[in-house]
């Protein structure tokens, strides 16, 4: 979070004019920032949320319940199979599919696409266990009331196959919430969300 944004933030916050879903929201992107350096080990000496005490906001890992939201794999393409599926953590929200392909194919050969989108295949990583090469495809731009979105991938091979991976953001959050490292990040990334859903609704 950039200091630009923790400015913007607060002072929407301490602003007499601001509506109080607004103000809620501010707080809650401030919380996931600050909780964002702590699970990445960036700049924690200025953290986010450092002035959000002094307005009376609380700076604690909220106590949210986050729904499950099942991952699903079904189908199957000749020559690729599912490797994994995950949310990126590092820059603006994204989720990440990853698939191995047989050796002897080509990537090219194949269609990746998410509704109406087209994805493009990226070289992600060589399998350490079988040499496979592992292929990855972006869904990019996710909202923070937006969170709560399904996505499915589908692969085809020449107009043939039917497999197909389906993931949400809510996925990664509800799966990882417990995690020592990623866990409370997980807590304050869907509560951004419930005040973000709340104020854009």
């Amino acid at each position: 979070v950039s200091y630009s944004v923790e400015a913007y933030c607060l002072k929407k916050i301490k602003s007499d004019s601001s509506e109080q879903k607004l103000k809620d929201v501010c707080a809650a992107i401030l919380n996931y920032g600050a909780f964002a350096q702590k699970a990445l080990n960036h700049n924690t000496d200025n953290l986010a949320n450092r002035g959000l005490a002094e307005c009376g906001y609380s700076t604690d890992v909220p106590s949210v319940e986050i729904p499950v939201v099942e991952a699903v794999t079904s189908g199957s393409t000749e020559g690729i199979a599912k490797k994994s599926a995950t949310l990126g953590l590092e820059a603006a929200t994204v989720l990440h599919f990853r698939f191995k392909l047989d050796a002897g194919m080509n990537i090219d050969d194949y269609t990746f696409t998410c509704g109406n989108q087209t994805l493009v295949p990226e070289f992600y990583d060589t399998d350490e266990e079988d040499g496979k090469s592992i292929y990855q495809v972006d869904m990019t731009g996710i909202a923070a009331k937006n969170m709560n979105k399904v996505f499915t991938v589908k692969v085809t091979k020449g107009g043939e196959g039917d497999l197909s991976v389906t993931y949400s953001v809510l996925t990664y959050l509800y799966n990882m919430q417990n995690n020592n490292r990623v866990g409370d990040l997980c807590k304050t990334m869907y509560d951004y969300h419930v005040k973000a859903k709340a104020y854009f609704s």
